[in-house]
Formats: structure tokens, sequence, C-alpha cells
């Protein structure tokens, strides 16, 4: 960044530009939902189990794995399939992502990944 601003180059346009670029995505899925879902509120989008999973799904997968959130999100959709359609426990879901998200702080810190490629190791 010292660099390109020595040689004269404007890094405050290229970060807007950055920025623009990147927020563009984002805002089209956005409108998209909108006119899926039909009405959003703050709870739709902004809810605790919204909020949560892209911290479970990293975790359950390995969150210095490269693969690890892929992994942890293919894990974490074959468990929510499950306990939405064949377990139908009286416990909400997110309950059971708390207990999963406690689990993996306890006894896997690091991912399945990174358990997985420990052993392979081996």
């Amino acid at each position: 960044e010292l660099s390109a601003a020595a040689t004269g180059i404007h890094i405050f346009k290229y970060k807007r530009r950055a920025l623009v670029l990147s927020s563009i995505p984002s805002g089209l899925a956005g409108c998209i939902f909108v006119l899926y879902a039909g009405y959003i509120d703050p709870d739709t989008v902004l809810g605790h189990d919204k909020t949560l999973l892209p911290v479970v799904i990293a975790m359950l997968g390995g969150s210095g794995q490269l693969f690890g959130p892929i992994v942890g999100g293919v894990i974490f959709r074959g468990i929510d399939v499950a306990l939405k359609n064949y377990l139908l426990l009286p416990i909400p879901a997110l309950g059971i992502y708390g207990l999963i998200l406690m689990g993996l702080g306890l006894f896997m810190p690091k991912g399945i990944l990174n358990r997985v490629s420990k052993k392979h190791k081996e």
C-alpha cells in the first residue's frame, strides 16, 4: 500500500472500487430474496440462527483448513435434515446447534477435518 502510494496510485479510489464491486453480489442476492420471500423483517435475515450458522459450519469442518467450511457445510446440512425431518425432537434446532458448537469447542476445537488429517498422517 505504501509503495503504491509512492508511485502515484490513488489507493482510496481502488479501495472504493473493490468495496462497491464486492457488495454488488450481496445486494443482488438480497433483492432476489425479497422477491422470493415477499416480506422481510430483521429476524428473517439477522436472526440468531442465521448469524450462528457460519460459525458452527466453519468450526465443524475446521476453520484453519481450506476445505473445512465446505466439509462442515455438508455435514451440517445432513444434521439439519435429520433434525427437521426424521428426529422430530421437541427441542428447537437452535439448541442442538448450540450443543454442537459447545461440543466442538471442547472436544475438537480445530474441527473434524483437522482430526481426520492428523489420523491420516499417523
